[in-house]
């Protein structure tokens, strides 16, 4: 299962998360000499899925995308909370 387009923002495009945390993550865990150039490869990848999802001016508002990304995500929780109601899972109780 790939990653959600939040999820791709916030990992990789916001980039005090990528610089400070997912980079950095990823930098540490992948064995040398991968460690120096998969994480840049891996950023581009999705950078290249997020202008598929949204177009070539998607990164022209940043902030604008940010909150279309959340609006989505949360409308996505909503709809799925309201499916599951008060059963345990989507399809009943057992």
């Amino acid at each position: 299962m790939g990653c959600s387009p939040l999820q791709i923002h916030t990992f990789w495009v916001d980039a005090k998360n990528y610089v400070e945390h997912t980079r950095k993550w990823y930098a540490e865990t992948i064995p040398f000499p991968l460690n120096f150039f998969l994480p840049n490869c891996m950023h581009k990848q999705h950078l290249e899925r997020l202008q598929l999802l949204w177009g070539d001016g998607y990164m022209e508002d940043e902030e604008k995308l940010e909150k279309e990304l959340y609006r989505d995500a949360r409308e996505c929780l909503t709809l799925l909370s309201q499916r599951l109601g008060s059963q345990k899972f989507f399809f009943g109780d057992s």
